[in-house]
């Protein structure tokens, strides 16, 4: 029987865990109302565990005023994390000041009037979509518990099952006996054993009414789900179980399968619940996924920037020895290239401003009395990299609501770098100098003397 069956046929029915329910209040206005409209569809197909019922109703409360102050908190917290960066900035800089670094007073008002245009920045968003907190606002009833109070709700447990389960599940927990071992530990008293009553709730429903079960459940861990080919699958074992103990069938998904599914049965107007979860999250992770993608994947996207940026002569990096980590990588624009709604395939197209740095040296000659290559000391180069990259990530088995940030593969699609400062080491590292050359300025001491009055770089240039 396929998801589509569950939802239609009279010989099954529909359970959704208590995490379904509470991650609508987490979700964006329009997303919120079009699963809410999914629920309404099949609101006389849905029954409801008592114990899905007792954890609902213990965080119903806070989940709704949390969401009335959803846009306020996240403001706060952005503001509090610009906060703490600048406190950071201004600490290395001090540092800098202790160390002798020169200029370092006006590299602090540099920095704080960038603070303050990105805290403006900040202002002026929250501002422009002070929309969304008023569509918060509409919800002056709790439209969850509105819409969760025409389910029909399942017997209250008997003494005997709960006896069933305490009896059972410290083995059940020992031997990996699915569900509810992966939170064995994390929760006390009765409710360490809420996910096993749950279940043998929801088997006793189905063989006194004689229903298949469609389970909605969006804990992904391994005591609901397996992982199968890089796909979600409900656990065989539960499956198995289920069939023995009713003699019926039992599937499970997550939400955001069943909100599809529900749209393909009856035509909500929604194109796809991914691709509207996906867009509306993209800054979000293109924000996240810039980490892994700079710090893990840097030495082959900077091989990849230099095949772009390489002309048929040479390449800006030719002369480099050495190309250091980047120092900060920018978000400049993302967004949703493509999505396939049949493989969950999203491919993004996210633009970043890259700053790193590279070093090189000149050469002066070979030691006259130890013949050993002699060059100058390094010289630091500073670079910005606009780097433009299509990242491709599997969305198939993730809920909407899960902060996945990893990817499938990555392709830089266009680059371009500019030399932004040169720090030339030579005065900072030679010392004992006795004089300096007449053509660059340089200090020279006895390690680049090349003893016609110049240094060794410009007596050979000009040899």
């Amino acid at each position: 029987m396929d998801i589509n069956e569950f939802i239609t046929r009279d010989d099954s029915i529909i359970v959704l865990d208590t995490n379904v329910y509470l991650h609508i209040y987490a979700f964006s206005p329009e997303y919120a109302e079009y699963a809410l409209n999914c629920l309404k569809k099949i609101s006389d197909k849905v029954y409801v565990p008592y114990m899905v019922r007792c954890e609902y109703d213990r965080h119903k409360n806070q989940e709704f005023r949390k969401r009335k102050d959803v846009v306020r908190e996240r403001r706060k917290n952005i503001e509090l994390l610009c906060d703490k960066e600048q406190e950071a900035f201004v600490n290395r800089i001090e540092e800098l000041k202790k160390l002798k670094f020169p200029n370092t007073c006006k590299l602090m008002s540099d920095i704080t009037r960038g603070m303050d245009a990105i805290k403006k920045s900040i202002c002026k968003y929250f501002d422009d979509n002070s929309d969304i907190e008023v569509l918060l606002d509409l919800w002056d009833t709790d439209k969850v518990d509105d819409i969760a109070k025409t389910f029909t709700n399942m017997v209250i447990p008997s003494t005997e099952l709960l006896m069933n389960v305490c009896d059972n599940a410290d083995r059940r927990f020992k031997r990996k006996i699915p569900p509810g071992y992966m939170d064995d530990g994390k929760k006390g008293g009765i409710r360490r054993y809420s996910d096993l009553i749950i279940w043998f709730e929801v088997m006793e429903c189905a063989k006194a009414n004689q229903k298949n079960v469609l389970f909605v459940t969006d804990d992904v861990k391994e005591d609901w789900y397996s992982t199968e080919n890089g796909k979600l699958e409900f656990r065989e074992k539960l499956k198995e179980e289920f069939n023995k103990e009713t003699a019926l069938m039992v599937e499970g998904i997550t939400s955001t399968g069943l909100y599809e599914a529900v749209t393909k049965t009856y035509g909500i107007d929604y194109p796809s619940a991914r691709e509207y979860a996906l867009r509306y999250s993209v800054i979000e992770y293109a924000s996240f996924v810039k980490d892994e993608l700079f710090d893990s994947h840097w030495e082959q996207i900077y091989e990849d920037v230099d095949k772009i940026t390489r002309s048929e002569i040479d390449s800006v990096f030719d002369d480099l020895y050495e190309i250091e980590s980047p120092d900060s990588f920018e978000l400049r624009k993302a967004s949703l290239k493509e999505f396939d709604d049949e493989t969950g395939e999203a491919v993004y197209e996210l633009i970043y401003a890259v700053e790193f740095s590279g070093y090189s040296h000149d050469y002066w000659g070979r030691d006259d009395d130890t013949r050993e290559t002699v060059f100058s000391p390094s010289i630091q180069h500073n670079y910005l990299s606009i780097i433009k990259l299509e990242v491709t990530r599997d969305v198939s088995d993730i809920p909407i609501f899960e902060q996945d940030f990893n990817f499938e593969d990555y392709d830089v699609i266009d680059a371009s770098v500019t030399e932004t400062d040169t720090i030339d080491y030579n005065e900072r590292y030679i010392v004992d100098y006795y004089m300096t050359c007449p053509v660059c300025g340089c200090a020279i001491n006895h390690m680049n003397d090349a003893g016609d009055g110049f240094c060794i770089k410009c007596s050979r240039d000009m040899n």
